[in-house]
Order: structure tokens, then sequence, then C-alpha cells
């Protein structure tokens, strides 16, 4: 496991739970065959990170590390910049299935995407994602 994979657990973790311990909670998203020393050094790599972020504080009470979100996980934002041309694709991807779906009211404008576009993008790949599975079960 590297950092990225982890920093993906504890993502994951986070939008859903206030503080992480490494010996009580890594097993939880590791699952008890994944521990091992080079999964909790990436894990503890990636709580680091999120501590230079400014997401989460340390506080050692006795011996135990216990990181503590600093604010609700969902109030972190942010910013991504977008070239033109990815603007232009996001937009004619959400159009095409707009038009396919036959709904008018969440169409993009390579002008201005926002969260919303990007929400829809997920929701997207999400329904493609479900249907291959469900093909794959027939």
């Amino acid at each position: 496991m590297n950092i990225l994979e982890a920093s993906s657990k504890l993502y994951g973790w986070f939008s859903s739970k206030d503080s992480f311990c490494i010996p009580r909670d890594a097993p939880k998203i590791l699952g008890e065959d994944e521990i091992s020393k080079d999964h909790l050094a990436a894990i503890d790599c990636a709580l680091k990170e999120f501590e230079n972020l400014g997401i989460i504080s340390l506080s050692e009470i006795g011996k135990v590390k216990i990181w503590v979100l600093k604010k609700g996980f969902a109030s972190f934002d942010q910013s991504v910049k977008l070239s033109p041309d990815i603007c232009s694709s996001l937009a004619q991807i959400i159009n095409g299935f707009c038009e396919v779906v036959k709904n008018e009211a969440d169409k993009a404008d390579p002008k201005n995407i926002t969260d919303k576009e990007i929400k829809n993008l997920i929701h997207i790949c999400t329904t493609l994602i479900e249907m291959q599975s469900s093909k794959k079960g027939e």
C-alpha cells in the first residue's frame, strides 16, 4: 500500500468519523489480514499529510496517538483549475447523458463548471458501472 491508497481509505473514514487511532481503527479500514508494518507506515504518512494540510490535529493521550478532525470533513473544500478543453469535454459527456435520459435541467455550461457538474459526472459513472456489473451477473 502506498500513501495515496492510504489517503483514499482515510478520506472514506473521515467522511463519517471524527477521529482516527491507528491501533484501534487501522484494522477497520485495512481488514485484519491486511495489517502489516508497511501498511501502517503508509497510513501514518497519510495522516501526517492530512495534518500538514490542516485537516486533522494530533493528540497524544498517554502514549496513544489520536488524530482528530479540525472541523466537519464535508466543510473542507478543494479548488481545482480546469482547462477549457476539459470543461468542454465534461459538459459534452453530461449533456449527452442528459439527452439520453431526457433531462434538460441538469445540462452543463462549459463556461461555468461547478460542484454540481462533478456530482453529475460521478452519477453517470456510477450508473455505467452498475449497468456493467448487472450485465456480468446475468
